[in-house]
């Protein structure tokens, strides 16, 4: 009997499952990391909206 038959498949099958797991982990922290960027900009435009303001506000 031949037992390494077939063992290419399994290898193939497995690569293929490891990237598409990888893949997956990839967009869930992409999304982390996109959120976390847009609160950011968010939370710098307000502070220098509320700066330029206060700016007008002192310079009028």
């Amino acid at each position: 009997m031949d037992f390494n038959a077939g063992h290419g498949y399994l290898l193939i099958g497995g690569l293929i499952l490891v990237g598409a797991g990888l893949l997956i982990l990839s967009l869930i922290v992409n999304l982390h990391v996109a959120h976390s960027v847009r609160d950011d900009v968010t939370a710098i435009r307000s502070t220098s909206a509320t700066a330029t303001n206060a700016t007008r506000g002192a310079n009028a």
